[in-house]
């Protein structure tokens, strides 16, 4: 500013407050991004690791099995995974029995399972499944151990893995 009587910013001041603006954007926005990535994947295992754990609740409190089935499409919609309480004990879900939960990763951008990532017995249709039987215990279709794994993945490479033991405890690794 040049006389006494002007008032406001020169043109030159204004461009360099709009230089160090953009600069501040170029590093805070990539930062932001892998912080977003992150906690998206880290909140779909939380979320894998509670409907686990409500499965097993579920199997206690009505002393039924319950299920969780990976790849599967109930009334013509496919879904990542579903928990269902599964009163025929094949693990794969029948009309007639109670849907809890359904989930489709693509609900949570650029969370995905890792290619193999599912490593969890199969039930008769192929499906990774496991059930918690009213003791609340994972079991497989054959009456066996239940325990396994599934990896989920994010967009920037990061992983997270659930474990399932043969217990029923659950946990992020």
């Amino acid at each position: 500013m040049t006389g006494s009587n002007q008032r406001g910013f020169s043109l030159m001041e204004l461009i360099t407050a709009m230089a160090l603006m953009a600069l501040m954007a170029a590093i805070t926005v990539p930062a932001f991004n892998a912080w977003l990535a992150g906690y998206r994947l880290k909140g779909s295992a939380m979320a894998l690791v509670g409907h686990l754990q409500r499965a097993r609740s579920e199997a206690l409190s009505k002393q039924t099995n319950c299920a969780i089935t990976f790849n599967t499409t109930v009334g013509g919609v496919t879904y990542d995974y579903i928990v269902y309480l599964d009163s025929s004990g094949d693990l794969k879900y029948d009309a007639g029995e109670t849907l809890l939960v359904t989930v489709k990763l693509a609900d949570q951008p650029g969370i995905s399972f890792k290619s193999g990532g599912i490593d969890l017995p199969n039930n008769t249709s192929g499906k990774p499944s496991v059930a918690f039987n009213p003791l609340g215990m994972p079991r497989d279709k054959d009456g066996g151990f239940g325990d396994g794994s599934v990896t989920l993945k994010n967009n920037r490479g990061s992983e997270k893995m659930v474990a399932l033991s043969a217990v029923g405890n659950v946990r992020i690794n």
